[in-house]
């Protein structure tokens, strides 16, 4: 029983003990951590500086097969796994994008919203630092293999290096801040786009959508023009043929002295005389 009360009182003092040793050890690392403290504060004074809030603007859209219905009028849904999916990469492509640009006039009208001009300060004193460095290791690792490409393949190299148009950034810029999330047990697909302007993330949400459903248009519209294009030239080709045996017919009218009346085949007169008489001699006869 003694041991235990030893052992009792020996716990706090022990403890107090290991605390103090603790102390000890950050004031006599106190530069160490003062260091450690004011770099992480740096860190996260400079992040939360330069960080851009961004807004999202979002906008819903019914997403259904066109089903066809049956004899019996009722219409049957297909199950297709890659339908939604097929849809998707269609809201997310260059088509879309550029038709969104074109609309709203983002490349000219708009344009200042994505080129904004450079304001002096210290974000941008580390813009341009961070890009300074980047561009450095880049040259310095892929200086030999550009030169190489250079002898070998100069005419690629002159296709990469044309300047890319000020709406194919934009059409970039839109397809990197679009997101798309379908909701759960419905049709409908969520389209969201963030902008540092909540203005014109609404702006472009709304156009995204419409955009998208001009796309489908167009490609029904195409599937229409290619079946009427088909349709058309099996239509001159029938054509064709039907002109080619009224020629053979004619041909062979001709030759028999055969004349159509009523569209029914008849025999000239002077055929018809011919025939009377040689009936005639075989009924003598």
């Amino acid at each position: 029983m003694t041991t235990n009360g030893m052992h009792e009182h020996q716990y706090p003092e022990e403890q107090e003990i290991h605390l103090r040793d603790y102390w000890l050890v950050i004031v006599k690392r106190k530069t160490t951590v003062i260091t450690f403290l004011a770099i992480t504060f740096l860190t996260v004074f400079i992040a939360t500086y330069t960080a851009t809030p961004y807004y999202t603007a979002s906008s819903q859209v019914l997403i259904e097969r066109n089903e066809s219905g049956g004899i019996d009028g009722r219409s049957y849904y297909r199950w297709d796994p890659e339908f939604l999916t097929t849809q998707f990469e269609l809201i997310r492509s260059a088509n879309v994008a550029h038709n969104v640009v074109k609309t709203l006039k983002l490349d000219t009208k708009y344009k200042h919203y994505f080129f904004e001009p450079k304001k002096e300060g210290f974000s941008t004193y580390l813009s341009t630092l961070k890009s300074s460095v980047k561009e450095f290791f880049s040259g310095l690792f892929s200086s030999s293999g550009t030169e190489i490409a250079e002898d070998e393949g100069g005419g690629l190299l002159a296709i990469a290096k044309e300047p890319i148009s000020d709406a194919d950034i934009i059409a970039n810029i839109i397809k990197g801040n679009l997101s798309i999330k379908p909701v759960a047990n419905t049709k409908t697909v969520h389209i969201a786009y963030s902008d540092k302007h909540p203005a014109m993330a609404k702006l472009i949400a709304n156009a995204i959508v419409q955009a998208y459903i001009d796309e489908i248009l167009e490609i029904k519209l195409a599937n229409n023009n290619y079946s009427l294009q088909w349709m058309t030239a099996k239509a001159n080709e029938e054509r064709k043929k039907l002109e080619g045996a009224e020629l053979a017919l004619q041909r062979y009218a001709r030759k028999n002295d055969l004349v159509t009346v009523e569209n029914k085949l008849a025999v000239y007169p002077q055929r018809l005389g011919e025939f009377s008489s040689q009936l005639s001699k075989a009924q003598a006869q």
